[in-house]
């Protein structure tokens, strides 16, 4: 499954922390693919840890030590 968010919101993220700087079109549907890649990396393990915790709820702890 591929998780992608909108390019809207990828440029918007890019101009908050960049503002004098321009992303190119094949530089914004990779960084559309890094994010997605991350997003769903981050999941998949968090989700490993909290049913190896017991729960079936992932918490911020999970999101925090799949992301690390």
């Amino acid at each position: 499954m591929v998780v992608k968010l909108p390019k809207a919101t990828i440029k918007r993220m890019f101009k908050e922390f960049h503002p004098d700087f321009n992303l190119a079109e094949d530089a914004l549907e990779r960084l559309e693919t890094v994010i997605g890649d991350f997003a769903r990396m981050t999941i998949t393990d968090a989700v490993k840890l909290a049913e190896h915790s017991g729960r079936k709820t992932v918490m911020e702890k999970d999101i925090i030590l799949a992301s690390s």
